[in-house]
């Protein structure tokens, strides 16, 4: 059987039925064929043929294919249906030659070499048989395969090889030459037409994914607390938002919490501002929970100056090259200033004596106040984590008050996305939070393969669900709707990790991986490829991210954020035009591209943190971005 890219075009609508039954006749060759379906090209113009037959001795043949009566008058192609509707039609001859012409000046252009073996086209008339009125200056009978042909293709392809060689030579394809040609069919040409099919195919399946959620929410609508389980891609983050939704729509007021800045704003951006939604980081909220408590403290106790005359000692101790003498601007309200504060408290460093400042200046404020400060301030025994260990302790402090100034915070639901990203002391927080308010709805979601912020295999989210009275509802999410069979299948083979996912039958293009020992020649390759997708297949730059388990500043680009002719942009989506986004694996999860370039630097001080820069978690969190290509960059 030859090898078919696509596998299958028989589900396809918009592909016509003479095409798919010239599909079926050209499977049968022999493995020695690679036959492609839809190929588009570029060469200044875009084109497409219908069929590529490629031989890997011979060379190759484009196939434009006609379906239904087919006439012509000496100027002009019409092509009559089985109603009598007769439609002008392309010229074949001219859209095969045009098709052969444009693959050898692509191919000499790539490799800088002439095109080896045979290339030659044809057309297929598949409702007709051939007639010599159809004899052209142009289109000779060894050009054309009709129906009764087709039963048989092998023996019309070998006679236009044939009668190709008696006029040019013979031209045997070195191991090579076929190489670089299936690697110009497969995905120099292809490329385009596999992200429109890929896309087409993934709206066919969503519609059907849109229709299954909305199941899946309506069977579990009288179940308050669940949790949803499920490798990349399978629709998490998707399934959240539409809970967020129907929750907003009845009325209840819900907290969705994540914990990348970026998928929040994603998140953010397509819920559109709905009303009754609050969609935040987790350390956000824990932010705006001490904001509001400590000034609704200060000012319900009226000790603004003894609180900031208490701030002002800390930093003096643990910043003493801060100036004594400066005071916060006037203008600003003081829930800015208490912002200014917790900010200023991220940065304090441990093993300075904050406990004398607290004891002089402390005892003046009240002690709703003094223990939230507390537990901000870094601990005089080891370098503990503000985000992870005081911020967390400090929101439950201040919860635990039962203050009126936290009224606002009482919700409806709650939902948790990525939920595999959050430390257990958030979980402890937020199961406090629950067991407070333990009728409200509770949503949670994770993927026990993406534990890259955490480092954890048991996940502190596992306790809070099995803590918030989940019970047994945990559902499993099994179906890939995000990466093509290829990427998914690469993604489970390279990082071990994702196979409990069923990867989508949506063929693509297979993923490059490539290996480099210089960073010079590794940045170049990328300017290569970003040319080849945006300026020679006209992918919209929007559409590609160049990904990375280092920041641009530690990278390759650390000296020039250029790729060939582009820039790469760290922060913003970029307005130039030859600009393309630059992000670290980490601000990118939860997240999602059409075109990924994975850029993984493997030079000993990556591999000296292995578990922060080339875990397997962190791999799989990169491979699954890719929505249709992925291109995998190694620097050694």
């Amino acid at each position: 059987m030859a090898n078919l890219y696509p596998a299958s075009i028989s589900n396809h609508p918009e592909v016509p039925e003479s095409e798919k039954q010239v599909f079926e006749k050209l499977a049968l060759l022999d493995d020695t064929y690679h036959v492609f379906h839809s190929l588009t090209w570029h060469d200044g113009r875009d084109g497409e043929c219908d069929f590529i037959i490629f031989n890997e001795l011979k060379g190759f043949i484009s196939l434009e294919v006609k379906g239904g009566k087919i006439d012509f008058d000496g100027r002009t192609w019409r092509s009559t249906d089985s109603n009598g509707q007769a439609y002008i039609i392309k010229n074949p001859v001219e859209q095969a030659r045009t098709s052969m012409f444009a693959i050898k000046k692509i191919y000499e252009k790539k490799y800088g070499t002439a095109i080896p073996g045979i290339y030659t086209w044809g057309v297929c008339f598949f409702d007709g048989n051939w007639k010599e009125v159809h004899r052209t200056l142009d289109l000779s009978e060894a050009n054309v395969i009709d129906i009764k042909a087709m039963e048989t293709p092998v023996v019309w392809i070998d006679k236009l090889f044939k009668e190709s060689e008696e006029r040019h030579g013979k031209k045997i394809l070195s191991a090579k030459d076929k190489s670089s040609l299936l690697t110009l069919f497969n995905r120099s040409l292809s490329i385009p037409m596999s992200i429109r099919r890929v896309i087409d195919e993934q709206q066919r399946r969503l519609s059907v994914t849109n229709m299954n959620q909305d199941y899946l929410l309506d069977l579990f609508e009288d179940k308050n607390r669940i949790a949803f389980q499920g490798a990349a891609g399978t629709g998490k983050t998707w399934i959240a938002m539409k809970k967020a939704e129907r929750l907003a729509d009845s009325g209840k007021r819900v907290l969705f919490l994540c914990y990348n800045k970026t998928l929040c704003s994603f998140i953010n951006e397509r819920l559109n501002g709905i009303k009754n939604i609050e969609m935040v980081t987790f350390h956000s909220f824990a932010q705006s929970v001490l904001r509001d408590f400590i000034s609704g403290e200060i000012e319900t106790h009226n000790c603004a100056e003894h609180f900031f005359r208490l701030i002002g000692a800390v930093k003096e101790a643990g910043i003493p090259s801060e100036s004594k003498e400066k005071k916060e601007p006037s203008d600003k309200s003081l829930q800015q200033k208490i912002n200014g504060v917790i900010g200023m408290m991220i940065n304090l460093p441990s093993g300075a004596d904050y406990k004398s400042a607290v004891n002089e200046h402390g005892t003046a404020l009240p002690k709703t106040i003094l223990d939230v400060v507390s537990l901000l301030l870094p601990s005089s025994g080891s370098a503990d984590d503000f985000f992870s260990e005081r911020l967390p302790l400090a929101v439950e402090t201040a919860f635990s008050a039962e203050s009126s100034h936290l009224d606002h915070y009482t919700y409806d639901a709650v939902l948790i996305d990525e939920g595999q990203d959050f430390h257990k002391n958030w979980c402890d927080t937020l199961k406090f939070i629950f067991d407070k308010y333990r009728s409200r709805v509770v949503y949670i979601f994770y993927d026990d393969n993406q534990t890259i912020f955490t480092g954890q295999k048991n996940l502190p989210i596992t306790g809070l669900i099995s803590g918030s009275g989940l019970g047994n509802h945990v559902f499993k999410l099994r179906d890939n709707l995000r990466n093509t069979q290829e990427i998914h299948d690469f993604a489970v083979e390279m990082s071990g990790l994702g196979s409990t996912a069923k990867a989508a039958e949506i063929k693509g293009v297979p993923p490059v991986e490539e290996n480099f020992t210089s960073g010079k020649s590794a940045a170049a390759y990328i300017g290569s490829l970003l040319e080849e997708l945006i300026d020679d297949h006209c992918i919209e730059k929007e559409q590609v991210v160049v990904l990375s388990n280092r920041n641009i500043d530690n990278s390759i680009f650390s000296e020039e954020n250029k790729a060939g002719d582009f820039t790469l942009v760290s922060t913003g989506e970029g307005k130039r035009v030859k600009s393309v986004r630059y992000r670290t694996i980490h601000q990118f999860k939860g997240l999602e591209s059409d075109v990924v370039i994975l850029l993984l630097h493997k030079r000993p001080e990556d591999k000296a943190e292995m578990e922060r820069y080339l875990s397997d978690e962190l791999l799989y969190v990169g491979f699954t971005r890719a929505k249709h290509l992925l291109y995998v960059v190694n620097v050694g």
